[in-house]
Order: structure tokens, then C-alpha cells, then sequence
């Protein structure tokens, strides 16, 4: 929505511009999933699924054959929403990946995930329809 517009005598002009997101989270998509194929067939929408990696060291997290490499020390949360990479205390982990959050988004339909030996890896999925 672009025409709201408003005249204040303090002020002046003011125009306001909102983006709205049109989709609703399916409940069953707030889930931590830490058997995979749960979550590679996406009978949805694309979202934007929360990656949770436990291990330490050096790892690849692969999503329909799109790669982003890691440094996990302990959890590595990787949020494809936000495009965020956070630990458990909150404190962005950004610098510990290499790659493009898009790539990891689960497309409708068959999805194929996988991430490097030695890690564990949950998924939150975020499913939504519009």
C-alpha cells in the first residue's frame, strides 16, 4: 500500500508506505523436525525454514543442491527469513557462513536436504500458504 497520506499542522506531509507479507503459518510449520524426510516434501507455499546445525567444525548444509558452508561451535542456527545466522545465546553468527540464504528455501513440492558428516541437523520448516 503506497496512497496513505496524511496533512498535520506540526509536520506537514506525511506518506507512509507499508509492505504486507499475504501468508499465514501453517501451525504443524513452528515443529522442530529432526528426521528430514518430514520436511522434504513441501505440500506448500516456499518458505523460509530455521536451520538448527549441532556439531562442531567445518560443515556444508545442501538444499536442492544449492551449498552453504559453516563453522558451528556446538548449534548454528541458520534463519532463511531473516537471513540471519545466530548461537544459542542470540549472537549473530553471520561471519561463521559462506553462501545464499534463498538457496536454502523449501520449494513446493520434493525438496532434498542434507548437511556434512558429523552434525546433526532439526528444521523448523515455516510452512505457509497465502
Amino acid at each position: 500500500m503506497t496512497e496513505i497520506e496524511r496533512v498535520t499542522p506540526q509536520i506537514g506531509r506525511v506518506k507512509a508506505e507499508f509492505t504486507l507479507d499475504p501468508h499465514t503459518y501453517v501451525v504443524a510449520g513452528k515443529w522442530h523436525y529432526q528426521d528430514l524426510s518430514e520436511v522434504e516434501y513441501n505440500l506448500y507455499a516456499e518458505c523460509c525454514p530455521i536451520y538448527l546445525v549441532s556439531g562442531n567444525g567445518s560443515g556444508i548444509l545442501t538444499v536442492n543442491g544449492h551449498q552453504v558452508s559453516f563453522i558451528a561451535s556446538g548449534f548454528l542456527y541458520l534463519d532463511t527469513d531473516k537471513e540471519i545466522a545466530y548461537d544459542r545465546e542470540n549472537r549473530n553468527r553471520n561471519a561463521s557462513i559462506s553462501g545464499q540464504y534463498k538457496g536454502l528455501r523449501l520449494q513446493p513440492g520434493q525438496n532434498s536436504i542434507s548437511v556434512s558428516d558429523g552434525f546433526s541437523l532439526a528444521v523448523i520448516p515455516n510452512w505457509r500458504v497465502l
